[in-house]
């Protein structure tokens, strides 16, 4: 897919025929969907309908170009997915499915008043306040103790690994690993350009707070730690949140789990 300032943007579409379609919102920043396409995509499409995918720019099979950097901002990652909606989904209802990072895209863009978006379901979003999240990883292990979070962690990975082999599946972070030069840095950038991991992003959920939402975490999770899932909450009249026993990784760890709850979530609030 080509954008209006001629990015080039990957997709993949798993139509199932559905009326509404979800669309994914990877991590990152920067991280691309090779993890969920490999790991949940189909299986997500044949349970609960039409699926659609894409990297951002930078990620993946999207474009990289390191010039592209100046125009890094929520407000760019905002305008592609309304470009990818009207250009190749047209009127079709939509919920927005997004995983670590992707959940602050999602409340970005629910700012935006999209129209047609009838639900949200957030794996493990954030960091919503990148500053308070550090220090609540630390609390997490002092009350429950370093080894038994890296036993959690090493069984949940040995579980993900099994599945899907990768050569550079990394838990998400805020953190981006060094890149080459000719690639573009989406991290770097957005910290300059937006300076996100300085910033507390809890008031953007207010915009989501009337339609159906999902959320969906690991108890011990030290990405995104369950403290910062506990902020959230006054931000939703009716809000289901459902935690799951892993880390960062849990939603793909725990595929049934995850499931169980998104069906029991579609049938309750997307009537």
């Amino acid at each position: 897919f080509l954008t209006s300032d001629h990015v080039r943007l990957h997709y993949w579409f798993y139509d199932r025929g559905s009326d509404t379609v979800t669309i994914f919102l990877h991590g990152g920043p920067g991280h691309g969907t090779e993890d969920f396409r490999a790991l949940q995509a189909q299986d997500y499409a044949d349970t609960f309908g039409s699926l659609f995918v894409f990297d951002q720019p930078g990620s993946g099979r999207s474009d990289t170009n390191p010039n592209l950097a100046p125009t890094i901002t929520f407000n760019r990652f905002v305008k592609d997915i309304d470009e990818l909606r009207n250009g190749l989904l047209g009127d079709h209802p939509v919920i927005l499915l997004s995983r670590s990072f992707g959940g602050l895209l999602t409340a970005e863009y629910a700012n935006s008043q999209p129209e047609t978006v009838v639900g949200y379901v957030l794996i493990a979003p954030g960091p919503f306040d990148a500053t308070v999240t550090e220090s609540q990883r630390t609390v997490l292990r002092e009350q429950v103790g370093s080894a038994f979070i890296d036993q959690i962690t090493r069984e949940e990975r040995e579980i993900v690994h099994g599945l899907y082999p990768p050569t550079n599946l990394n838990q998400e972070s805020s953190d981006v690993e060094d890149v080459e030069e000719d690639t573009l840095d989406v991290g770097e950038a957005l910290r300059k350009n937006e300076s996100f991991t300085e910033m507390n992003y809890y008031s953007l959920l207010d915009a989501m707070s009337d339609t159906p939402t999902l959320v969906v975490y690991g108890e011990y999770d030290t990405q995104v730690p369950p403290q910062s899932i506990e902020a959230m909450v006054p931000y939703f009249s009716s809000a289901q949140f459902v935690s799951l026993v892993g880390n960062h990784l849990a939603g793909y760890a725990k595929q049934e789990e995850l499931f169980k709850a998104i069906a029991t979530f579609m049938s309750s609030q997307l009537k």
